[in-house]
């Protein structure tokens, strides 16, 4: 078992862009499409998505010193809760002993859901099959009972795939990815409470609710200012001076903020060469083996959400809103030093059920960046019990955005109210 644990954690490690055209290959296989197809699906879907994660990564290692600046203000006493990064906390679940044999049920009870049409969302992402693994550790810990920490971990399967069709329609529209919605369901499920209660509120305010503020409305409005690489170049600057950087820093981080507005949308064109030979494959399948009328989609990685000029802009500022929240909120003994890098693909989410509508998605993004950040501040405690079950060494108050979800947010709350 041993042997199969260190393939998965092989193949998860490797990241998204090698474990996709793998995965599209089998799924094309498994709707009848011919081989060639399906690895030239896989492969062009691995292609786009490598480039969006190297570009990805390029505005993080630009927006670096910002972030480091940032992060000088954290030392003190008050800041005591350690911030563990994604890339860290997301591979801990798979140290379950159980996850062996709990990832091919995940992988088969998403596939009968679809067959029987139950749902539409194919999900077959590891890293959410590690987010329910986590929702299992989270339960086992606060329960002691792992029949109960399954059942729960299953449940929030299903409440996730649920969410998956229901954000489906958005996520197609406004990325033009037809026949596919996210993987990251875990995240979307938390975001969307918050964006759908946001966006209610600012239905009913004037100047918003009847204005859809997007890229290009912006750039008619005010020419060249509200073009992608202008708007890039000095939202860029703009965060270099007041971080207090060099001449020089500021142009570097201007720039590579202008190119990552530039450069991510020709990768994501790529991705969609692959991903539209697959649903167009897909689609077939559910019209022969389900009927007419009867969709699916293939959950695809967050980050292709993260090609819009309005993610990127949005990402760089809420880096500064992130550090204000836990300057002046009283309470928070927890500094968003890892949280930084992720905060891109909160954004995502959020532009995408904002449908890139600017302020909408501006106003969402700060709200639900507040929201988890007082999560992880609040449940800190737990989590770093969780953390240090699946890591021994793993010590003190620690806590992460990975190791959220609302069944480990309920636990919480009900251990804390009848059993502390």
């Amino acid at each position: 078992m041993e042997i199969v644990k260190e393939i998965i954690l092989g193949i998860y490690n490797a990241g998204a862009a090698v474990f996709l055209p793998l995965v599209f290959f089998i799924v094309g296989l498994f709707f009848r499409m011919k081989p060639t197809n399906a690895l030239r699906a896989g492969l062009k879907a691995g292609i786009g998505l490598a480039g969006v994660s190297l570009i990805t990564n390029y505005l993080i290692t630009t927006l670096t010193p910002v972030i480091e600046y940032y992060a000088k203000t954290s030392s003190g006493a008050r800041f005591d809760i350690v911030d563990v990064p994604w890339s860290v906390s997301a591979a801990l679940p798979f140290a379950l002993p159980i996850s062996v044999f709990l990832i091919p049920c995940f992988a088969v009870l998403t596939v009968l859901l679809v067959r029987f049409k139950v749902f539409h969302t194919l999900q077959l992402s590891i890293w959410d099959y590690g987010q329910q693994l986590t929702v299992i550790g989270f339960i086992y810990v606060l329960s002691g009972n792992m029949i109960l920490a399954v059942i729960c971990g299953f449940l929030n399967f299903v409440f996730c795939i649920w969410c998956g069709d229901k954000y489906a329609p958005k996520w197609s529209e406004t990325l033009g990815l037809d026949g596919t919605t996210s993987s990251n369901v875990t995240q979307m499920s938390m975001a969307f409470p918050v964006c759908w209660a946001a966006n209610k509120i600012m239905d009913h305010i004037p100047g918003i609710k009847n204005n859809n503020f997007t890229p290009e409305k912006l750039s008619k409005k005010i020419g060249i200012f509200g073009e992608p690489a202008v708007i890039g170049l000095i939202v860029g600057m703009f965060m270099a001076i007041i971080t207090k950087q060099d001449i020089t820093s500021i142009f570097s981080i201007g720039m590579g903020v202008a190119a990552s507005i530039v450069l991510i949308p020709h990768t994501i064109k790529i991705f969609l060469d692959g991903v539209g030979t697959l649903t167009q494959g897909a689609q077939a399948w559910a019209g022969n083996k389900l009927g007419e009328g009867h969709k699916v989609y293939i959950a695809c990685d967050m980050a292709m959400s993260v090609g819009s000029p309005v993610v990127i802009t949005i990402n760089s500022l809420m880096i500064p809103l992130a550090v204000a929240f836990a300057l002046i909120v009283p309470g928070f003994r927890y500094f968003p030093t890892g949280l930084m890098g992720g905060i891109i693909y909160m954004v995502g989410i959020c532009t995408v059920y904002c449908k890139n509508d600017f302020i909408r998605s501006f106003v969402c993004s700060m709200l639900y960046v507040f929201f988890m950040m007082s999560l992880m501040n609040y449940l800190a405690p737990e989590i770093g019990q969780v953390f240090a079950y699946l890591d021994p060494t793993l010590t003190g108050t620690i806590t992460s955005p990975t190791a959220l979800d609302w069944f480990s947010i309920i636990g919480c709350i009900i251990k804390r109210l009848f059993f502390m």
